[in-house]
C-alpha cells in the first residue's frame, strides 16, 4: 500500500515576489496559508499590530495574487493595516514590524512596487480606484483595478459616494468585500442563488452575447431582443429581491467563502468576463487560525500589544500604571451613572478608549456608530438639539474626517459637546497615517472652542468636570497615549477654571517654561535631579489661554520657552507668541513644538526625540540658556 504523499511546505523565507504561487496545488496553498498564519501571529505577538483583521485575508490575498499580476494591474487594500499577508507574498518579512528596524504595518509606497495606494484610513478605495479606473481608461494594455474593502468600511458614506459613481460609469472595477461579520443583506433563497450564479457564469455570458448579436442583425431581431430582456428583468425582480448592489449596477457574486481559495479564484474569472463593476461578497472569520482571536466578541485582538501566543496574556503589563485613557474613561462613566441626559458616542473605538463598561451598564445611552466620524457629530448635534449632553470619544487622526460637522454645525450653534480626543500628539509605532498632532491648529481655528490636556489625575478630574458644568460651547479633552504612575501622589488645586493655567515652580529666574501634558512630569524629574532652577508654568488650557498669568511670565523673564509636545506650532506656540507681540514683549522666545510634517513609525520617545522636543532636549535647551 504505498504512502500518501507529504503536502510540502514552502519556505516563507525564500519568497520573493508572488509568482510561485501559480505552480502550487490547492494543497500546498492550504499549506501556505496555515503557515502564514502562523508567521503572522509570531511577528503579531513580538512587535504589536493588527492581528484579528490578518488572520481573517490570509486566503482571500493569495487568491488575489494567484488570479492577477499586481506589476501592472492595480490593488488597492481599503484599511492598510490588513496587508500583513500581502507582504510576505511580495517578498517581505514581518519580523520586527512597526518598528524602525522592520517594515511598515500598512501598505507603504517607499517598501515596494507592488503598494500603490497608502491609505489613511478606510472606505476611500473606492473613489481612488475609480479615479484610476478613469486614468487608465485609455491604456492598451487594459489593467484590472481591484480594490479589497471589509465590511464596515462599505458602511462609511464616502464608500457609498464612490459605489455611486461606480455604477454610474460602469467603471471597470473588481471590488472584493471581506465581510467579517457586519450584517450586509445578500440576495437569498434558492432563486436568488440561482439567478446568481447564472448571471456571473461563462455560458451565460457567453449565450448571451450571441443571442444579442444574432437579433441585432435586423430590426425586429433588436425589438425581440428588448422585449425579451425586459421580461427577463421583470421575472427576476419579481422573483428574486435584488441587492444594493444590483440596483447601483454592479454584478453581484456571493456571498461565498472566503477561505476557500478555489472558488474565491472562480469567482474571480467569473468577474473578469462581466460587461459591468463587480462586486465580490466574501464571508471571512476574523482571527481565523488563533482561538482566542476567534472568540473575541468585542475587538481586543482587533490591534494588540505584544502578547504570549500561549495564554494571550499581554507581556508589556505596564504595572503600578494607569493610562490616561483609563482616567478618562472612569470619568466618563461617573457622568453617565450620575446624568441620565449624559450621552456617550464613538466611532468604532470604544476598546481602545476604556470605554466598553459604559456600553455593558448603560447601552440606551452608549452608541457606537462604527467608521462613521461625521455621522457621530451630526448625531452628536441631534443630541444637543434635544437638550441632552452628548460626550464624543474619538481618535484624533479620525476626527479629522469629522471637521465640517464641527464647524458648520456644533461650533457655530454653539450646541454644548464634550470631544475626548484620544491618542492626541505621537502615537509611536502607526506611524504617520495615525498621528494625532494635527487636530489642535482645527481647534485654535475656531471660535467657542476650550481645549485642555491635563498632566495628571487631579487636572483630568477638573477640566473635565469644567466641561461638563459649562453651559454652552464645545469643549475639547485631548487625551495622549501615555501612562502615569498610580501611586502618584494626590494634588490638590484650590480651583481651576476654563483658561487656567498652573505655577509648578517660581523662582524669580529669567527663564520659564511653559508646557504642559504628561511630559512636564518628566521635565520637572529630570529639573530637580540637575538642580535646575527656573520657573515652569503648566498651560492646562492651550485655549482659551491665560492672559493674566502669560502677562506676568512676560513682565519678569528674558527668555520664555514655549515647549508642545502634542501639537505643531499651530496650536499653543502660535497663540502665546501672537500675545506676547500684542503686549508687547521684546525678549527673546524658544519654541519647540512637532514638525509640520509626517513623522514614520517608531517608539513615541524616538518620535521625540526625532521632533526635537523629548524632555532630554527641553533641558539642553533650558542649560544652553541659562
Amino acid at each position: 500500500m504505498s504512502k500518501k504523499k507529504e503536502t510540502k511546505h514552502y519556505p516563507l523565507e525564500n519568497i520573493e515576489s508572488p509568482e510561485f504561487l501559480k505552480d502550487l496545488s490547492y494543497e500546498e496553498l492550504e499549506v501556505l496559508a496555515s503557515d502564514i498564519r502562523q508567521d503572522i501571529i509570531k511577528n503579531v505577538s513580538e512587535s504589536g499590530g493588527h492581528l484579528s483583521s490578518n488572520l481573517g485575508v490570509v486566503d482571500l490575498t493569495i487568491a488575489l495574487h494567484r488570479s492577477f499580476d499586481f506589476k501592472k494591474d492595480f490593488l488597492l487594500f481599503d484599511v492598510g493595516h490588513q496587508c500583513y499577508t500581502h507582504k510576505i507574498l511580495t517578498g517581505r518579512k514581518l519580523a520586527n514590524i512597526r518598528t524602525r528596524k522592520g517594515v511598515s504595518g500598512f501598505i507603504d509606497c517607499k517598501e515596494s512596487p507592488y503598494d500603490i495606494f497608502e491609505s489613511g484610513h478606510s472606505s476611500t478605495s473606492i473613489s481612488v480606484a475609480d479615479g484610476l479606473a478613469i486614468a487608465k481608461q485609455d491604456s492598451k494594455d487594459k489593467p484590472y483595478i481591484v480594490t479589497l474593502i471589509g465590511d464596515s468600511s462599505l458602511l462609511n458614506g464616502v464608500a457609498f459616494e464612490g459605489l455611486n459613481f461606480t455604477g454610474h460609469y460602469n467603471l471597470p472595477l473588481i471590488i472584493v468585500l471581506n465581510d467579517n461579520g457586519m450584517s450586509i443583506t445578500p440576495t437569498v433563497g434558492g432563486l436568488g442563488k440561482f439567478f446568481s450564479k447564472i448571471s456571473t457564469s461563462s455560458a451565460y455570458l457567453e449565450t448571451k452575447s450571441a443571442y444579442r448579436k444574432l437579433l441585432n442583425k435586423t430590426r425586429l431581431g433588436k425589438k425581440i431582443y428588448l422585449r425579451s430582456i425586459h421580461t427577463k428583468n421583470v421575472i427576476k425582480r419579481w422573483l428574486v429581491p435584488t441587492t444594493l448592489f444590483d440596483n447601483l449596477g454592479f454584478t453581484y457574486i456571493g456571498p461565498i467563502d472566503g477561505h476557500d481559495i478555489r472558488l474565491i479564484e472562480k469567482c474571480i474569472r467569473r468577474a473578469k468576463k462581466s460587461t459591468k463593476p463587480v462586486l465580490i461578497h466574501a464571508k471571512t472569520r476574523k482571527g481565523f487560525g488563533y482561538d482566542k482571536a476567534m472568540v473575541d466578541k468585542e475587538g481586543y485582538w482587533h490591534g494588540t500589544s505584544p502578547f504570549h501566543v500561549e495564554t494571550g496574556e499581554p507581556k508589556n503589563m505596564h504595572q503600578g500604571y494607569v493610562s490616561y485613557s483609563h482616567i478618562y474613561g472612569e470619568l466618563i462613566y461617573e457622568a453617565i451613572r450620575t446624568n441620565k441626559d449624559t450621552y456617550l458616542i464613538t466611532p468604532a473605538t470604544p476598546v481602545g478608549a476604556n470605554l466598553m463598561q459604559v456600553a455593558r451598564d448603560f447601552p440606551r445611552r452608549f452608541f457606537d456608530v462604527g467608521i462613521s466620524e461625521e455621522h457621530a457629530l451630526s448625531f452628536a448635534e441631534g443630541l444637543a438639539l434635544g437638550n441632552k449632553l452628548p460626550i464624543v470619544s474619538i481618535y484624533s487622526t479620525f476626527f479629522l474626517r469629522a471637521v465640517d460637522q464641527l464647524i458648520t454645525d456644533l461650533v457655530r450653534q454653539r450646541l454644548k459637546a464634550i470631544l475626548t480626543i484620544e491618542r492626541a500628539g505621537l502615537v509611536g509605532a502607526d506611524g504617520k497615517t495615525h498621528q494625532g498632532y494635527f487636530d489642535n491648529a482645527i481647534f485654535f481655528a475656531l471660535p467657542h472652542v476650550s481645549v485642555a490636556m491635563a498632566k495628571d489625575k487631579e487636572t483630568a478630574r477638573l477640566i473635565f468636570k469644567n466641561a461638563l458644568d459649562a453651559r454652552s460651547d464645545v469643549h475639547v479633552i485631548r487625551i495622549p497615549r501615555d501612562y502615569l504612575k498610580e501611586d502618584e501622589k494626590e494634588v490638590n488645586y484650590p480651583s481651576l477654571k476654563i483658561g487656567d493655567w498652573l505655577t509648578l515652580k517660581e523662582n524669580d529666574n529669567k527663564i520659564a517654561l511653559i508646557s504642559y501634558g504628561p511630559i512636564l512630569n518628566k521635565i520637572m524629574d529630570r529639573l530637580s535631579v540637575d538642580n535646575i532652577e527656573i520657573d515652569v508654568y503648566d498651560a492646562i488650557y492651550q485655549k482659551p489661554i491665560d492672559i493674566n498669568l502669560l502677562e506676568k511670565i512676560a513682565k519678569e523673564h528674558e527668555t520664555i520657552i514655549i515647549h508642545d509636545a502634542y501639537s505643531t506650532k499651530n496650536g499653543l506656540v502660535n497663540e502665546i507668541i501672537y500675545h506676547l507681540s500684542k503686549l508687547p514683549y521684546k525678549n527673546k522666545i524658544i519654541e519647540m513644538s512637532i514638525p509640520q510634517d509626517y513623522i514614520e513609525r517608531g517608539s513615541i520617545k524616538e518620535q521625540e526625540k526625532d521632533a526635537h522636543i523629548s524632555e532630554d532636549d527641553v533641558i539642553a535647551c533650558i542649560k544652553k540658556n541659562i
